[in-house]
C-alpha cells in the first residue's frame, strides 16, 4: 500500500486496539513511530530492540534502515 494509506490503516488499527497487544511486521519503517515497543529481527533472531525513537538515535540496524527507509519514501514522494 501507498504511505497514505498505511498511515490512516495504522491507526485505525491502533484506535480499534487499544489496551490489547498487536504485532506488527512490517518494512516501512515509518509506520513504527506511534508504537510502543519494536523488536529487530535478523536471521529470526533479536538484534535490537526498545522504543522507535531510541532505535532511531542508539540503534544500529534500525537507525541505518530507518534512514534508508526516509531517503526511499522521500524519492516516492518527489515522484
Amino acid at each position: 500500500v501507498d504511505s497514505e494509506t498505511e498511515h490512516r490503516l495504522v491507526a485505525s488499527l491502533s484506535e480499534a486496539t487499544q489496551g490489547i497487544s498487536v504485532v506488527i511486521a512490517s518494512h516501512r519503517l515509518s509506520s513504527f513511530d506511534d508504537l510502543d515497543w519494536v523488536l529487530v529481527l535478523r536471521d529470526g533472531s533479536v538484534v535490537e530492540q526498545g522504543t522507535p525513537a531510541d532505535l532511531k538515535t542508539g540503534g544500529q540496524v534500525f537507525s541505518a534502515l530507518y534512514r534508508q527507509s526516509a531517503a526511499s519514501e522521500e524519492m516516492e514522494m518527489l515522484k
